[in-house]
Parts: structure tokens; C-alpha cells; sequence
């Protein structure tokens, strides 16, 4: 009789093993899925937020310094002069942003982290350096970019 006591036990302590672990498997399922959908309305939340910037900020002599709390796991917010778009000579530390432009792809901000992911086309941003795109690295996950209002254009810059 005390064997087949032991035998319960034993049976017993599996069948909680095996459904505290599909507890967790299935419970790993959801939060992976759950933070992945957070991720994508911060990108989704950040882009709309950039596109009103790059329309809003060219009234001429304007200036604006934006704080910006890049999504996910994004290191760097990178910009391209909108006349770069084409252009054979362009240069950047990021083979993806060169090969995009160097193409003729209509994008021009892009964001760097474990991958690089193009924003969005900002029709009005315009940089000193034309051959060269202008990226700003996260500190603390917040970068600060200065828009200065030319007018038609936007001028962007470090602060």
C-alpha cells in the first residue's frame, strides 16, 4: 500500500509540472505578443508625431528644439536632405540608409537600432551637408534635434 501512495505522489507532482508549464509557455505567448503590440503603437505614436513636426515647423525664422523619446529599442533618429534622395556621392555610417538613398527610395528619416527602419519622406527637410545624413544618438533614449523655420524648408540640427 505505500508504494502505490508513492506512485500517486509521484504522478501526482508531474501532472503539476507539465500544467504549471504550459501555464507559462502560454503565458510567455502573451506577453511577447502583448509587448510586440506596444511597440508598434510607440513607432506608430512616434512617426505621426515627427510627420506633424516636419509640416508645422518651416515658418521662416522659427526655431523649435524637440525632445524626442525614440521607440522600442531605437539608439539613433537619423535625417537626409530631401535633395540627397538619388544622389550617387551620398554617404553614411549605415549601409541600409546609403544603399535607400543612393537608390532613390522616398524616405528620409530613418531610425537606428538593432535594425534600421525608414520613418517616413519629410519633403521639407533640408541639411547643411547634403552628402551625409545627420544622426542624433540617444541618450537615455531621448534625443534633441532643432527644427529652424527657412521658410519653404526646415533646417535641421543638433542642439
Amino acid at each position: 500500500m505505500k508504494r502505490k501512495a508513492q506512485m500517486q505522489h509521484v504522478f501526482i507532482y508531474i501532472m503539476v509540472m507539465v500544467v504549471v508549464g504550459g501555464i507559462l509557455l502560454v503565458g510567455y505567448g502573451f506577453v511577447k505578443d502583448l509587448l510586440s503590440k506596444g511597440c508598434e503603437a510607440e513607432l506608430f505614436s512616434f512617426k505621426t508625431d515627427l510627420q506633424k513636426m516636419t509640416n508645422t515647423y518651416n515658418s521662416h525664422g522659427s526655431m523649435n528644439i524637440e525632445s524626442l523619446n525614440l521607440p522600442c529599442e531605437y539608439t539613433e533618429l537619423c535625417f537626409v536632405d530631401r535633395d540627397s534622395i538619388g544622389s550617387r556621392g551620398f554617404n553614411s555610417p549605415h549601409s541600409y540608409i546609403e544603399t535607400s538613398v543612393q537608390s532613390g527610395v522616398d524616405m528620409n528619416i530613418f531610425l537606428v537600432g538593432p535594425s534600421v527602419e525608414p520613418l517616413l519622406f519629410a519633403q521639407k527637410v533640408k541639411l547643411e551637408n547634403m552628402e551625409s545624413d545627420l544622426c542624433f544618438k540617444a541618450k537615455t533614449g531621448i534625443v534633441k534635434v532643432k527644427f529652424e523655420g527657412k521658410g519653404r524648408t526646415i533646417k535641421v540640427t543638433g542642439v
